[in-house]
């Protein structure tokens, strides 16, 4: 700024007592809430940033007790300086902790320049020799954040910051505070873009006059402004790079065949192969060269003759059929439906079958022995029903992002469909939908409830 008026002292003036308890007590209570409340959330691990914003600086204060500021031209009294409208630029670095509390490294910098000056009484300086002198900031502050609804693809927040701030309207390093609020909209599990309002404010700087040892002139800063930034999730862009949902050795990012039956042989591609084209991939086919046209069982195997000869049989209303729905309560796997069942095990319209035993390992879409051994019950029971129309749902867990529970369902009901095809269910007949952690039958606090609600339905259109 102007060369009569220079910094002395760094930060030897004390913050108020106020600023200094409000921000003490917000902070704590953000740590306490976060960490008592929503410990439960998976979502960690280190980020990277940018902003750019539009800077409104409020009319900062120069106060002038004894002495005079600006080569003589302003006398003692409280004056108003304008700040013409800026932009500003920030870079973060955080980390997201467990639950909804992140902490957040920031250095930001605001450009604005000094419009006029206005006397105390409403006098202004003419000519005024602050006019175009530049009243930038820049900051380094240490913020805590708390986000609401991390999981969703919109997330609000609000947060505090505190550290210094390089002022040059009062050429010193002094306190400075900030409150923060927004919105980050997660365009992918990794990137989310920022929207938010930030409030800065610094403690009054003491100002040295040239050549008046006695004079005690302070000077403030307030500004406002408008952000839009990126946050780039290094935690989660590795979990998405290491994920291999179906456990065939080939990681998401490169696996072109995402749902393949756990024991199959697969290309670099993450593809398998049917040497025999019996239907049965390789590495799950016991019987490798089976005359093509020939019926095999899930192993690859032909079937034995009154497999084969297997027919479907008019149904008729039983003794023991107490829903009416045609098939007889010993078979009967969905009791209570209403008119004629749609399918051969007793499930009508609108119904849904848990597959029980059909579960999967956390994170991971990969159909183990027994949940195949399971499917082939499920499909002698309805591989009849060559006109059912049937919805698979997959389910997970909450462990885990939002977006990547709804990916990682809909790839485990991919993966139900397409051993269901591979035994013979033609797949027109055949949808495979992803829910994620929205629809839980059971707790997600405990493993065994979070194990239930990594499930799969049959739901009958």
């Amino acid at each position: 700024m102007n060369n009569t008026v220079s910094a002395e002292t760094g930060l030897s003036g004390p913050i108020t007592n106020f600023k200094k308890t409000a921000l003490t007590t917000i902070i704590m209570g953000l740590t306490a809430v976060s960490m008592s409340s929503f410990a439960q959330a998976e979502d960690t691990g280190w980020y990277l940033g940018a902003q750019l914003s539009g800077v409104e600086v409020d009319d900062s204060d120069l106060e002038v007790e004894n002495g005079s500021a600006a080569g003589g031209t302003i006398g003692p009294g409280k004056h108003q300086i304008s700040i013409d409208s800026g932009a500003g630029i920030s870079f973060i670095g955080g980390y997201d902790m467990p639950g909804l509390l992140r902490f957040e490294l920031e250095l930001k910098h605001n450009q604005n320049d000094v419009s006029e000056t206005e006397l105390e009484g409403g006098a202004t300086l003419t000519p005024d020799p602050l006019e175009g002198e530049e009243a930038n900031a820049t900051f380094l502050l240490g913020g805590v954040y708390l986000d609401f609804m991390r999981d969703e693809p919109l997330s609000p927040y609000i947060g505090l910051g505190i550290g210094g701030a390089d002022v040059d309207t009062a050429e010193d390093v002094v306190a400075a505070g900030q409150f923060a609020a927004g919105f980050a909209w997660a365009v992918s599990d990794a990137v989310k873009v920022d929207f938010g309002y930030r409030y800065m404010t610094t403690e009054d700087g003491d100002v040295e006059v040239d050549n008046q040892p006695n004079a005690d002139v302070t000077t403030s800063y307030e500004a406002q402004s408008i952000n839009v930034g990126v946050r780039y999730h290094l935690g989660a862009a590795s979990r998405t790079a290491r994920l291999d949902s179906d456990g065939d050795g080939i990681y998401d990012g490169r696996d072109r065949c995402s749902a393949t039956p756990l024991g199959a042989s697969v290309d670099s591609s993450g593809c398998p192969s049917d040497a025999d084209a019996d239907g049965v991939y390789d590495g799950i086919d016991s019987c490798a060269a089976t005359p093509r046209a020939t019926p095999v069982d899930p192993f690859g195997c032909p079937e034995e003759a009154q497999q084969l000869s297997a027919r479907p049989q008019p149904r008729q209303r039983l003794a023991a059929d107490r829903d009416g729905d045609g098939v007889a309560d010993s078979k009967d796997v969905c009791p209570g439906t209403r008119g004629q069942a749609s399918l051969s095990n007793g499930c009508g319209s609108g119904q849904s079958l848990v597959l029980d035993g059909v579960t999967f390992a956390s994170g991971s879409a990969r159909l183990a022995i027994p949940a195949q051994t399971k499917l082939y019950k499920v499909w002698v029971a309805i591989r009849n029903d060559v006109n059912a129309n049937i919805e698979i749902r997959g389910h997970s867990d909450n462990v885990g992002s939002a977006s990547l529970n709804r990916s990682l369902s809909q790839k485990r009901a991919e993966s139900v469909r397409a051993f269901l095809v591979q035994l013979g269910l033609p797949s027109r007949n055949l949808t495979a939908r992803g829910y994620g952690d929205s629809n839980p039958v059971a707790s997600n606090a405990t493993e065994l409830g979070r194990s239930q609600n990594r499930r799969v339905e049959l739901y009958v259109r």
